[in-house]
């Protein structure tokens, strides 16, 4: 059965888009961070109002971009990542929204995969430090 190019690209579509946003919404180099207030203000432009909590996951070796490759439906990262969770005071609105950061180190993150990308950040196994 020969299926259409198009039809291929459009079924191949939504997973590299979901891998775009999980990227952009987690995955951070450290060169980048500037801090939790201003890392999510584009995350609260798609969402409106302030997002309750996010974790960024610092990746300065870009591991990170393989942790879908085995083919599994849900990975487990084998390196220790450092992150940390921007959590909303609770008291200010969009789109002013304030954030603690809290660094924190993980002992692996787990994420679940679709067509070999992470689409979904489970909460990290927070260590010591």
């Amino acid at each position: 059965m020969k299926i259409p190019t198009a039809a291929f690209l459009l079924v191949l579509l939504p997973a590299a888009v979901l891998s775009l946003n999980f990227f952009d919404r987690h995955v951070v180099s450290v060169t980048s961070w500037q801090s939790c207030s201003s890392n999510m203000r584009n995350i609260n432009n798609e969402i409106n109002p302030c997002k309750d909590i996010n974790t960024f996951i610092f990746d300065p070796k870009k591991e990170f971009n393989t942790i879908c490759s085995s083919g599994e439906e849900f990975a487990t990262s084998y390196s220790e990542f450092d992150i940390v969770d921007c959590i909303h005071d609770g008291r200010s609105r969009y789109p002013n929204c304030v954030y603690q950061d809290q660094p924190l180190k993980a002992k692996n993150i787990k994420v679940k995969c679709v067509n070999g990308y992470p689409v979904h950040l489970f909460p990290p196994l927070k260590g010591t430090g």
